[in-house]
């Protein structure tokens, strides 16, 4: 069943050239149970893949906050490091993964859902905005113990810190701590290895009244299949499994 589209409440994700050919996959599944307004925000999106955003909703464009040769200045042991988490390949993707937090504090809704376009709309998301209604400033999904394990050894984020999954966020679009991740992200990028280091040093920064997202909300393919989940979210390797699927499907030429 549809929901009632408002205003106020609205969707926001985020593409680049590389990645609109996942666009019309995440929208059919999108709209089978939700009908609130999305936001797209242009990435580096090609001439055709702004066209069709445009054609579904309000765009919003992202400057270029910094290329991959100008993450020559960060230090060879920390680049090392950082691989070891997420491969010597990242660094192709991480100035756009950067520009997710300057595209959520420029979001037209006041209550915002982020959602990874890797994500796949399950069922209806109106209990997320819900969880808001008490002050609340933002949901998030805590990573696992083997996450946070990790990147505490290799100290990606401090001992007292949580790291958190920037996959999907529910967000009051004025919060404060979204505000300090985009100020991180834009002035202080070159200590986080992605978005998310940045946003859970946000998160410790702030101390904002928030709660933890349901994993329902932002299930990972990885994990056994749950008839429960309302986004599932094929993340890293997950892309491939979408593959057959999008070409074997009537919207995949649209």
């Amino acid at each position: 069943m549809l929901t009632n589209p408002m205003s106020e409440h609205g969707l926001l994700i985020g593409c680049d050239k590389y990645e609109e050919w996942l666009l019309p996959w995440w929208w059919s599944h999108y709209i089978k149970f939700n009908a609130y307004p999305v936001a797209f925000a242009d990435f580096g999106l090609t001439k055709n893949g702004r066209k069709w955003c445009e054609s579904h909703g309000e765009c919003i464009v992202c400057p270029n906050l910094f290329s991959k040769s100008n993450q020559n200045h960060i230090p060879i042991n920390t680049r090392m490091l950082w691989e070891k988490v997420y491969g010597e390949g990242f660094w192709e993707f991480r100035p756009i993964w950067f520009k997710k937090p300057y595209a959520c504090v420029r979001s037209p809704f006041d209550k915002t859902i982020w959602v990874d376009l890797d994500c796949q709309v399950k069922g209806d998301l109106t209990p997320l905005f819900t969880l808001l209604d008490l002050n609340i400033e933002l949901a998030v999904l805590k990573n696992g113990p083997i996450h946070q394990k990790i990147r505490h050894e290799l100290n990606l984020i401090l001992p007292e810190e949580n790291h958190y999954n920037s996959g999907v966020i529910v967000f009051q679009t004025k919060s404060p701590t979204i505000a300090k991740w985009a100020n991180l992200s834009l002035d202080s990028h070159g200590l986080f290895p992605g978005d998310e280091e940045a946003l859970s040093r946000a998160i410790y920064f702030e101390n904002p009244n928030m709660i933890d997202l349901p994993d329902i909300y932002n299930w990972s393919w990885e994990f056994p299949p749950n008839e429960n989940a309302h986004i599932v979210h094929f993340h890293g390797h997950g892309k491939y499994k979408l593959i057959d699927e999008i070409n074997n499907s009537p919207y995949a030429k649209r």
